[in-house]
């Protein structure tokens, strides 16, 4: 792993803070080609790339601070190196895209199902940091595509020099599969919020499934398992809630 890109002087430049600023560019760019996508106001779709970041990023560290308290570090260097949670993120930066939708006389849903191809493209990017840095990897695999991340300098010594999942990569790929189902279905959407339902649900029935292959090195804390619980229990509602929409006759064209 090379959590360390290269060094300026004294400067260490990490992997994990680089490609964060990449995913923003990243978000921020998708968020104007998904608003034209779906017709979305060009204003607006500026608007929530320039505002989403801020309750996104202040709300992934947050999380993380709540799972990991004995980790906590306040300096930009420990935020940098890294320490985000993405699902808090996602709710946190939903509630100001709907209410900022509605400022800029747009549906809350046509502003969410901007957001999350936005969002879904960006944390591909992102997640590719946290491999390099050789966080949230996964438990021993004899699988060929095992990967060593001891050079990380975060495995526990029982497991260094042991192929681990590379737990980082398979959330990179469904990101990118949603983001780019997304992106097809924007055209024939049945209804504003669609996007969003699905990209929500998609997201979560990963979450769901991924205990199964991520390392813990301690048991679950009561935050961890209360928010596996309500990830569970969101998507199956947002999956039925979808499937009841997508059922209904169409009241509108589409967009």
């Amino acid at each position: 792993m090379r959590p360390v890109l290269f060094r300026l002087g004294e400067l260490n430049v990490y992997a994990f803070g680089t490609f964060v600023l990449l995913a923003l560019g990243v978000g921020f760019a998708v968020m104007l080609l998904a608003g034209w996508r779906l017709r979305y106001p060009l204003p607006a779709s500026v608007a929530l790339a320039c505002v989403v970041p801020v309750p996104l990023l202040a709300a992934a560290r947050v999380g993380s601070i709540l799972d990991h308290p004995d980790a906590l570090e306040l300096s930009v260097s420990g935020v940098l190196r890294g320490g985000l949670m993405l699902t808090p993120a996602l709710v946190a930066a939903a509630i100001p895209v709907a209410l900022l939708g509605r400022l800029m006389k747009q549906s809350a849903g046509a502003s969410l199902d901007v957001f999350v191809i936005s969002m879904a493209a960006g944390l591909t990017v992102g997640k590719t940091g946290c491999f390099l840095a050789g966080c949230c990897f996964g438990t021993p695999t004899t699988l060929p595509w095992g990967v060593d991340f001891s050079a990380g300098g975060l495995v526990p010594a029982q497991l260094r020099g042991v192929p681990l999942h590379p737990s980082q990569l398979y959330l990179v790929v469904w990101l990118g599969l949603i983001a780019l189902g997304l992106t097809w279905r924007a055209r024939s959407r049945r209804f504003e919020g669609e996007l969003f339902l699905a990209g929500l649900a998609a997201y979560c029935l990963f979450k769901v499934v991924e205990p199964a292959f991520l390392f813990s090195s301690a048991p679950r804390s009561g935050w961890a398992w209360g928010g596996w619980s309500v990830t569970f229990l969101l998507s199956l509602h947002r999956l039925v809630l979808l499937w009841s929409r997508a059922s209904a006759p169409s009241s509108a064209p589409a967009s």
